[in-house]
Formats: C-alpha cells, sequence, structure tokens
C-alpha cells in the first residue's frame, strides 16, 4: 500500500509572535477523526507562494503521512471542512505514488490554508463572500481582508491555479 503527506496550516500568522500554532502531535486526533490512521507527522514548511502580510498564514504547516486509501476516503468525504490536503511539493511521496504525474483532482485541489474552522474551507463557503481574481504573477493590492476570497488564475488561461482568504 503506498503512502502520502497531507497537510494543514498550524494557525501561525505574520506579525503575530505571541501565537505559536498547533503542534502535529495536537492536530493528529483531528486527522484521525476524519478516519485516517496517521503513520507519522512533523512540521514542514509550505512550497507555495506565500504573501507577506500582517495577519497572513507564515506557511507553516503540519505534515502528516497516512495511506492513499485513507487520503482517497477524505478527500472525496463529505466531512465537513477540514482543511487538509495533499503535500505536492518537491520529489515527494505524493508524486510518486502517482507515478510522476499527480492525477485530477488531486493535483488541481482548491487549497485554503486553514486551522479554523471560521475561514471558509469547502468551496460553498464562499457563496457570498467579497472576492478578487487576478493573474499568477499581477500586481495586487497588500491590503488584508478576512473575509475576501482571492482567486489566482493561470497567466494567460482562465484555469485557478490558487485560492487564499485575505
Amino acid at each position: 500500500m503506498s503512502n502520502v503527506w497531507v497537510i494543514k496550516d498550524d494557525g501561525t500568522r505574520q506579525c503575530d509572535d505571541r501565537n505559536q500554532g498547533v503542534s502535529p502531535e495536537n492536530m493528529k486526533p483531528e486527522l484521525e477523526a476524519l478516519g485516517a490512521t496517521v503513520l507519522a507527522c512533523e512540521k514542514r514548511q509550505d512550497c507555495r507562494f506565500i504573501i507577506a502580510m500582517c495577519g497572513a498564514p507564515t506557511g507553516a504547516v503540519n505534515a502528516f503521512q497516512i495511506s492513499a486509501a485513507d487520503w482517497a476516503l477524505i478527500e472525496a468525504g463529505f466531512v465537513g471542512p477540514n482543511g487538509f490536503r495533499l503535500w505536492t511539493c518537491d520529489d515527494d511521496d505524493a508524486v510518486k505514488t502517482f507515478g510522476g504525474e499527480i492525477p485530477w483532482p488531486l493535483a488541481n485541489q482548491i487549497s485554503i490554508a486553514t486551522s479554523s474552522y471560521s475561514i471558509p474551507v469547502l468551496v460553498r463557503e464562499l457563496i457570498g463572500m467579497e472576492s478578487r481574481y487576478y493573474e499568477d504573477g499581477a500586481a495586487i493590492t497588500k491590503d488584508y481582508r478576512p473575509n475576501r476570497a482571492n482567486f489566482v488564475t493561470e497567466k494567460g488561461s482562465s484555469r485557478i491555479m490558487d485560492i487564499w482568504i485575505g
């Protein structure tokens, strides 16, 4: 059986030295409650673009190794807001598990880093939110709006590359 790593934002925010975030060990029961057996856990730094702005996530994540079968059940299930997403950075286990290429929809997941249920995690939770759309690499304002969904599209295309709140 092959394994994958899944991650979730640890809750730390930029410019907030008091917040140490949730440790992987304290977040582990949350993933186990969804039905996954956690084989290993560790702290990592997300490889996605992290906007430099007070109040935005730091990019620190808790990573958990689970079976690919457990991930398929969690990813496709209706478990409510869970915030876990597949780790797809570098030449990692996720890439190896799927033969060098991560299949749709795993490679194109909407990934909103969050460990707080007050921030939308499911697509349907974005309904009614203020939104901003821009192409990857475009200049944007640095104002932080906690109720704004930002959609980053591939340059010259309408394909969504990332979604973040702020």
